[in-house]
């Protein structure tokens, strides 16, 4: 964003959300609903802080090669008691 205001083909009052986020790598695609965070760590290390502003966000214990159906079970099932509670987005 910054590059086109510099160049001129960004006015920089043309500089929105829609600006930012049609510019990231992942521009065009939906949104996040939901990010799961394995190992622990309760963190996200800026892997999508943009794109994840409105998920659900998960961190859970197990390790990436330890997970198992039964994980990602209980995170659906927090997710849709989350998305229950809190319809409007």
């Amino acid at each position: 964003v910054a590059a086109r205001v510099a160049e001129g083909s960004l006015a920089p009052s043309d500089v929105d959300a829609a600006a930012v986020r049609d510019s990231l790598l992942t521009g065009g695609m939906p949104p996040v609903d939901l990010l799961l965070r394995t190992s622990g760590e309760k963190r996200l290390s800026d892997f999508l802080l943009w794109q994840c502003s409105r998920a659900h966000l998960a961190f859970i214990d197990t390790l990436w090669p330890d997970l198992s159906l039964w994980d990602v079970a209980g995170v659906l099932l927090d997710y849709q008691d989350t998305r229950w509670r809190q319809p409007c987005r």
